[in-house]
C-alpha cells in the first residue's frame, strides 16, 4: 500500500502556512479578470484603481519560470525525485524564458512609467481646468448663478421676439402708408387735372371779358371819363394778377422752402426788438406771407400789406395779418417812430427808381430808435442770375446792384447800412484756386443778398 501524499501529522507540514496558500490560491482563481476601458483614449470610472490592480498581477507573474513553482502535494520520495528534476527541466527552460522575461520587465516598467505620465497629465489638466472655472467665477461674479443666465437668456429671446414683432408691424404700417401715399397722389393728380381744367375755363372766361370790354368801349356813345378808365384799367390790372400766385409756386420755390430761407433774418429781428408789442414788423409785399408765418410762431406782432387781391386772401385764410394797401401808401400813413422793422423780400426789383427812394426814406422815418429794415433782391454780381435767372419774372423791372441799394440807403437816412449775401450756387472743381474763385464770385456766387440798415438810436 502506498504512503499517502499528504499527511496532517507530518512534523514538517504547517498546517496554518498550507491553509493560507491555498486560500490565496482559490481567491486569485476566483478574482475577476482586470476591466477593459470602454474607450482607448478615456479611463474607467474607477480612475487609475483598474489600472494599478492589472499592473500589480503583472508585476507578480512577470518572472516566468525564474524559480520552481512549489508542490504542496507531493511528499516524501516522489517529492524528492521531482524537485531535482523540476529544476534541471526550469534550467533548460530558462534558455527560453530568460528573455521572455526581460521583455515581460521592460512592457511592465514602460507601463508602469506610461501611467505616471498619464496620471500626471491628469492632475495638470484638472489644475487647469480648474483654474479656468475660477477665472470665469471670477469674470461673472460669484453672485450670478445658473438660473439668473438662464433667466436672462430668456430675457433676451423675449426681447428679440417683440423686437421682431414691432418689425413686423412697422412693415405692415409701411405698407399701409405705401398705399395711402399712392391714393394721396391719385387725389393729386385728380386735382391737377381738375385744376387744369378750371384754369382752361378761367382763360377762356377773360378772354372773353376781355373782349367784351374792348366792345363796350367801341359802343360807348363820347370818349370815356377819367374814373370809367381807371376801373376798366383796374380790372385788367387785377385779371392779370390772378395769374402771379401760381408763377410764384411754379418758379420761386414752395412755402417751407421759403421759410427755411427767412429763418436767416430771425436773429436780425430779435437783436432790434422788432416784433415786441410797441414795435411791431411791417413786411410790405408779404406775398403768400412766409415770413409773417415765422413771426407769429415765435410770437411776435406782424402786420403784412400786398397789392395782390388772391395772396392777401390766402394769408388771411391762413391767420395772418395782412391789408390789400400799396406799401408806401401805408407807410405814409404811421406816425414817426411807430414800427421795429420794415422788411421787403424780392419787392424792391418790381418798382421804379423813384420808389425805391421814397420806400427807403419812409423806412428810415416810421422805424423806431435802433430799428432794422431789411431788403432782399436777386444778386446781379452772380452773372447767371443778372443775365438769366433775373429775367424769369416778367414784372421784374431792372437788376439792382448791391453798392448802389446801399448807397440809396444811406443816402435816405438809415445808418449802419450793410449787405449780406444769401444762396451761393455750388463751385464745381476747376483745378485752379484763382479760376475757382473768379467763377465763385461771377457765375456762382450768392443767388440773393439783402440791404440791412437801421434808424440811429437816440443819443443819450
Amino acid at each position: 500500500m502506498s504512503e499517502p501524499l499528504l499527511q496532517v501529522d507530518d512534523g514538517q507540514i504547517d498546517p496554518a502556512a498550507l491553509r493560507a496558500r491555498v486560500q490565496d490560491k482559490l481567491r486569485r482563481q476566483r478574482a475577476p479578470a482586470p476591466s477593459i476601458p470602454a474607450s482607448p483614449g478615456r479611463l474607467a470610472a474607477g480612475g487609475f484603481q483598474d489600472v494599478d490592480r492589472a499592473l500589480a498581477q503583472a508585476a507578480e507573474h512577470w518572472e516566468v519560470g525564474a524559480e520552481v513553482p512549489p508542490m504542496h502535494k507531493l511528499r516524501g520520495l516522489v517529492r524528492s525525485v521531482a524537485t531535482p528534476a523540476a529544476k534541471a527541466v526550469l534550467r533548460v527552460a530558462q534558455l527560453v524564458t530568460r528573455d521572455q522575461r526581460d521583455f515581460n520587465g521592460a512592457v511592465l516598467q514602460a507601463l508602469q512609467q506610461l501611467r505616471g505620465l498619464i496620471a500626471g497629465q491628469v492632475d495638470e489638466a484638472k489644475r487647469a481646468l480648474n483654474s479656468e472655472i475660477q477665472a470665469m467665477r471670477a469674470a461673472i461674479g460669484d453672485s450670478v448663478t445658473v438660473d439668473q443666465l438662464e433667466a436672462e437668456r430668456a430675457a433676451r429671446e423675449t426681447g428679440l421676439a417683440k423686437l421682431v414683432a414691432q418689425n413686423e408691424a412697422q412693415g405692415k404700417a409701411v405698407e399701409v402708408l405705401q398705399a395711402e401715399l399712392r391714393q394721396a397722389k391719385e387725389r393729386l393728380q385728380a386735382e391737377q387735372a381738375r385744376r387744369e381744367e378750371v384754369q382752361r375755363g378761367l382763360v377762356l372766361q377773360e378772354r372773353r371779358l376781355t373782349v367784351l370790354i374792348e366792345e363796350a368801349r367801341k359802343r360807348l356813345q363820347g370818349p370815356l371819363e377819367k374814373p370809367q378808365i381807371e376801373v376798366l384799367a383796374s380790372e385788367g390790372q387785377k385779371m392779370r394778377e390772378r395769374y402771379y400766385p401760381s408763377f410764384e409756386d411754379a418758379f420761386r420755390g414752395g412755402a417751407e422752402e421759403i421759410r427755411e430761407r427767412l429763418k436767416a433774418y430771425l436773429p436780425v429781428l430779435r437783436e432790434s426788438r422788432a416784433g415786441e408789442p410797441r414795435r411791431p414788423v411791417l413786411d410790405v409785399g408779404c406775398g403768400r406771407g412766409e415770413l409773417l408765418q415765422l413771426l407769429a410762431d415765435e410770437g411776435r406782432e406782424a402786420l403784412g400789406v400786398d397789392l395782390n387781391e388772391e395772396m392777401v386772401e390766402r394769408s388771411r385764410a391762413a391767420g395772418l395779418k395782412v391789408e390789400l394797401a400799396d406799401a408806401i401808401a401805408h407807410l405814409r400813413s404811421l406816425p414817426d417812430g411807430s414800427l421795429g422793422a420794415v422788411t421787403a423780400i424780392h419787392v424792391i426789383e418790381h418798382l421804379p427808381l423813384e420808389s425805391i427812394l421814397s420806400l427807403f426814406e419812409e423806412c428810415s422815418r416810421v422805424l423806431a430808435p435802433g430799428g432794422v429794415a431789411i431788403f432782399e433782391t436777386p444778386n446781379p454780381e452772380n452773372v447767371i442770375v443778372g443775365a438769366c435767372n433775373f429775367y424769369m419774372d416778367p414784372t421784374h423791372i431792372r437788376p439792382l446792384h448791391p453798392s448802389t441799394m446801399r448807397f440809396f440807403a444811406e443816402a435816405r437816412g438809415l445808418v449802419r447800412v450793410r449787405v449780406d449775401y444769401f444762396r451761393p450756387m455750388i463751385v464745381p472743381d476747376l483745378g485752379s484756386a484763382q479760376a475757382s474763385e473768379w467763377f465763385r464770385t461771377h457765375l456762382f456766387g450768392a443767388q440773393d443778398y439783402a440791404v440791412i440798415g437801421y434808424r440811429a438810436a437816440e443819443s443819450s
